[in-house]
């Protein structure tokens, strides 16, 4: 009986090598230092609570510690979204109860598990369509393009089974949307 093994291995260390490319573009980024415009988010930020956190990243010895707005928190967990696209409030509440992941040989993020009200989840929102997440600078580690929306995903109830509907409807403008923003058209 043949051995799948090799090409698991395979398969494992070339979307490895992918991700980190993708890290390492993320990370040269130079956020914009244009001004924000009339509401683009500077309320938001500020109104909605400060999360206490770790951030990880696989080159780094020891987690960092974190304190941001959750507008700002949302930007600096990876995988918090599905290609692109921002969790519905149950989903949400899923990903935040969990308390995250060290990340193993990717970033990571940790934090004390928590869920949002309803009310903070449409503050949040209305940051997330205000605001320009290149001006979070240092703050936030993905914050190259801002997250979309798309509510006909809305009634999964499984954070799992909600991502991958998700991609497999977005998957190819996510990425289109990530080579635009890697030529600079964005």
């Amino acid at each position: 009986m043949r051995s799948f093994l090799p090409h698991v291995v395979a398969l494992s260390a070339g979307l490895a090598i992918g991700a980190i490319s993708v890290f390492t573009f993320l990370a040269q980024q130079q956020p914009t230092t244009a001004p924000l415009a009339a509401n683009q988010g500077v309320e938001p930020i500020q109104s909605v609570r400060q999360i206490s956190y770790q951030r990880h990243e696989y080159t780094w010895p020891d987690p960092e510690d974190r304190s941001a707005p959750l507008l700002t928190f949302v930007y600096d967990v990876p995988y918090l979204d599905a290609c692109g696209v921002f969790p519905p409030l149950h989903i949400l509440n899923q990903i935040l109860a969990s308390g995250g992941s060290d990340g193993g040989m990717s970033p990571g993020a940790t934090w004390e598990p928590f869920e949002v009200s309803a009310g903070e989840y449409d503050a949040l929102v209305q940051g997330i369509t205000t605001l320009d997440p290149r001006t979070l600078g240092d703050a936030a580690r993905f914050k190259w393009l801002r997250f979309t929306f798309d509510p006909s995903f809305d009634q999964i109830e499984v954070w799992s089974e909600w991502m991958t509907a998700v991609c497999a409807k977005h998957r190819e403008a996510y990425h289109r949307r990530i080579a635009e923003a890697q030529s600079g058209s964005d």
